[in-house]
């Protein structure tokens, strides 16, 4: 609570009882000795007052919470306050952005204590060249100042550029200094909070990773349009969690054993305009607004509930996958919430394949937790999409999978160049005890190539089309010679 601690509290209180006691003594006496009501209003007057002072004192010493330390400038936490009552009032605002673009570097040379003292420097310089406007310290590189006109915005850009410093002297060392700047307006609050600050992110991102090395980057043209696309993907999701609904799709997967279609790859169909979003995709949008966990229960409910609808198990197929990032199985918890909706639906877990596309940035001794985690429960788990990624063979080898899809691209490099990779990658996974499957196996030729290995399933979309859900009942009264006598 920085300087407004409770000893300041309570010293508040103190003084808002003694203020209203004595107002109101005061009140008394002034009815008693004059007996006129304009006395009274004083009275009341001078009550309010002294509150709405009191009020105001805590107000000011309470600033410090939105403020950081280091810098001095405020927080994105007021940050997002000031944007809030600019919205809800309908002004227009412009943001001038100052990123510290080798700040992730200077991590690695310089000490806590230095890094803190560039801070002090830097916001110093800020606040002394922003004017008027307040300075927020948004992110560890991170700078903005918010003023009410582009043209504002275009004269701090070129007065920082001139005076921020090159080099800091901190501690006997010289640290240079490198920065990109991104102008973000929101013209008559067209964006609410959450979007601007997409829009933000979106800015800081281009601003950082811009290869032709500009040292402002301006909110408009095609970095505007690419940005809207974004918030058109956020609008859409958003909506569908709203509305609990969304379509899906069946892709039909072949049991070369049986010569059937046994398994289906059930997914949801998230459009926006004339677009089809991937799963990955909407995993990646869904993650970045905060709302990961929403979407991806909202599918998996619709899947198992179209499963046990459509009685997909009663009418031959012996499993469903669906997929799933890792980082959708990092705890016990949303595992165990997980099987609730499984054992809802009265589906046996024998009959969930969870496809786990791979995400590096997970503890591999977590993901291994939530991979056992789910097996004991009695469902199956499978390593999607093997090839995609860079990722680490080794560790991921001796995760509990019991069953791998290998990707399109390695499949397509053996039927194309006949490559014997593949080969060897089977016998790897078949080492293991793991069940196989090829994706983006292509029909007739690809089909030839690869039914003879030593593998269980494959699937691909030239193969075996995606089926809409309301196609799938048609589909299933057929599937037995779905690829004819083959």
């Amino acid at each position: 609570m920085g300087k407004f601690n409770f000893f300041t509290m309570g010293l508040f209180v103190i003084i808002a009882y003694m203020t209203t006691f004595l107002v109101k003594r005061a009140e008394q006496y002034v009815l008693y000795k004059h007996g006129v009501k304009k006395y009274a209003a004083q009275g009341k007057c001078l009550y309010m007052c002294a509150y709405l002072v009191l009020i105001f004192f805590c107000v000011i010493h309470n600033v410090d919470m939105y403020l950081v330390s280091v810098s001095g400038c405020f927080s994105m936490a007021g940050f997002k306050k000031v944007i809030e009552e600019k919205v809800t009032y309908k002004k227009s605002y412009y943001c001038i952005s100052i990123c510290i673009s080798n700040m992730e570097n200077m991590s690695n040379y310089c000490l806590e204590d230095e890094i803190n003292q560039v801070h002090t420097v830097i916001g110093n310089y800020l606040r002394a060249y922003g004017g008027r406007h307040n300075v927020y310290h948004i992110h560890s590189s991170e700078y903005i100042i918010m003023v009410d006109k582009e043209s504002e915005a275009n004269n701090l850009f070129v007065s920082f550029r001139k005076n921020l410093p090159k080099t800091l002297r901190i501690n006997d060392k010289n640290i240079s200094m490198y920065y990109k700047f991104y102008i973000a307006g929101n013209s008559e609050a067209e964006y609410t909070l959450s979007e601007f600050m997409r829009i933000i992110l979106s800015m800081k991102k281009i601003t950082m990773t811009d290869s032709l090395d500009r040292e402002i980057v301006v909110y408009s043209g095609n970095i505007r349009e690419r940005i809207e696309k974004e918030l058109e993907n956020i609008r859409t999701i958003m909506a569908m969690i709203e509305s609990d609904e969304c379509e899906l799709e069946c892709m039909p997967i072949y049991d070369i054993k049986e010569k059937d279609v046994n398994e289906l790859e059930i997914n949801p169909v998230v459009r926006v305009g004339d677009r089809t979003l991937s799963i990955e995709e909407v995993w990646e949008v869904s993650r970045e607004i905060g709302c990961s966990r929403d979407t991806n229960i909202m599918f998996l409910k619709k899947i198992l509930q179209f499963s046990s609808e459509e009685k997909l198990f009663e009418r031959g197929i012996k499993h469903v996958r669906i997929n799933m990032a890792s980082f959708h199985v990092i705890s016990e918890s949303i595992c165990e919430e997980y099987m609730s909706y499984i054992n809802e639906y009265n589906i046996n877990p024998d009959n969930i394949v969870f496809e786990l596309f791979i995400n590096e940035d997970i503890p591999e001794d977590v993901l291994a937790k939530g991979i056992s985690y789910l097996r004991k429960r009695g469902l199956h788990v499978c390593w999607d999409q093997f090839g995609t990624n860079a990722c680490n063979l080794k560790n991921l080898m001796e995760m509990p999978f019991d069953c791998v899809k290998i990707n399109n691209m390695v499949v397509s490099m053996y039927c194309n160049e006949k490559s014997t990779q593949l080969i060897y990658i089977i016998r790897m996974f078949r080492e293991r005890g793991w069940i196989v499957c090829l994706d983006g196996v292509r029909y007739p030729d690809g089909f030839e190539m690869v039914k003879k290995m030593d593998v269980d399933y494959i699937q691909g979309r030239e193969l075996m089309k995606f089926v809409p859900e309301d196609k799938i009942r048609e589909f299933l009264l057929k599937k037995g010679g779905i690829l004819g006598d083959i």
